[in-house]
């Protein structure tokens, strides 16, 4: 948003009405989620969670991303974007559909639409594309976590990685699985419990075993609250543990042979 100058105006603390987009659980919107009110709409392309039971109205449909919703939303009711706001749109959907890797017609009508709104392609691809290199606390996060690793195997040759760190969980999750993870769980502790960033790789999500699941999974196992995308969820945990190093144990322990069990190509191989 920095790059296209595009600003967000301030909001009041207590809105009659609150439109969430691309997000399937109160936890995900973080202090955010004190907003709510009974006048709520969700825009989302998720599995319905509890935003979903909430909402007053919701649009909650397959998509490879909530751009692409919202995008024919806007085009179905005759509105218009600037440069900016078109150029915006597109880098959402070349994100989310890890550069249209992911993409269905509905993504191609979208970006087709938001490029005749004046959306420039080459400009959303460098804003992505350039982001430099990650700052010392980020490196330094990934090689901590990496030390403090447990890793089994499940479906005989998908690696599951579970580990903690005190932040930048995500950073960490996407970094195990550059590094030959398929399935990573990195658990940080919270003042109301412990966030789970999960990440998997291709060939995990080939065996039919999804991010957005093992966030259900965990989420069903010790309570709270999970979902995401078939590559990258979150998951919201109470404190099931009187520690992160324990509850890292104990996701450690269990998840492997659940992800076994979501395999569609066999279940053999469980360490």
């Amino acid at each position: 948003m920095e790059g296209l100058g595009l600003k967000l105006p301030g909001c009041t603390e207590h809105p009659e009405l609150v439109l969430v987009v691309d997000t399937a659980n109160p936890a995900q919107l973080g202090s955010l989620q004190d907003m709510l009110s009974n006048q709520l709409i969700l825009i989302d392309h998720h599995t319905p969670g509890l935003l979903a039971e909430k909402a007053t109205c919701r649009i909650v449909e397959p998509a490879a991303s909530t751009t692409e919703i919202v995008a024919s939303l806007l085009e179905e009711a005759g509105c218009s974007l600037d440069c900016g706001q078109a150029t915006l749109g597109l880098a959402g959907i070349i994100y989310d559909t890890k550069r249209f890797l992911l993409a269905t017609p509905r993504t191609f009508r979208a970006t087709y639409w938001l490029a005749s709104q004046g959306g420039n392609y080459h400009r959303a691809l460098s804003l992505l594309s350039n982001q430099g290199p990650a700052p010392m606390p980020e490196r330094m996060a990934r090689l901590k976590a990496v030390s403090r690793l447990r890793l089994g195997r499940a479906c005989k040759d998908i690696l599951v990685a579970v580990t903690h760190i005190g932040s930048y969980e995500s950073s960490v999750a996407r970094s195990l699985v550059e590094l030959g993870a398929d399935v990573a769980v990195v658990l940080t502790e919270r003042r109301d419990g412990y966030r789970a960033s999960i990440r998997t790789s291709r060939l995990a999500e080939e065996h039919g075993v999804r991010a957005d699941a093992v966030a259900r999974y965990m989420a069903e196992k010790y309570g709270g609250q999970g979902g995401g995308h078939p590559g990258a969820a979150m998951a919201q945990l109470p404190f099931i543990a009187p520690s992160v190093e324990e509850a890292t144990d104990m996701v450690a322990r269990s998840l492997p042979g659940k992800v076994a069990r979501m395999c569609t190509r066999g279940a053999e191989g469980v360490d």
